[in-house]
């Protein structure tokens, strides 16, 4: 997942990153940048389809 986030290439910082015993994301929490565009914001999304808890600000 943390790869996957670092080849979006997408205006955002990643505040932190939960994973469960088996290395499966469980929470993500991400702030925007005032540049990021919707499309990114639905990739990152789309993306992030099996994360139980995603926080963004």
């Amino acid at each position: 997942m943390l790869d996957w986030f670092k080849q979006q290439k997408i205006k955002t910082d990643l505040v932190s990153l939960q994973e469960n015993e088996d290395h499966e994301v469980v929470a993500i929490d991400i702030q925007l940048h005032a540049t990021t565009s919707i499309e990114d914001l639905l990739r990152l999304l789309k993306g992030m389809a099996g994360v139980k808890g995603v926080s963004i600000s």
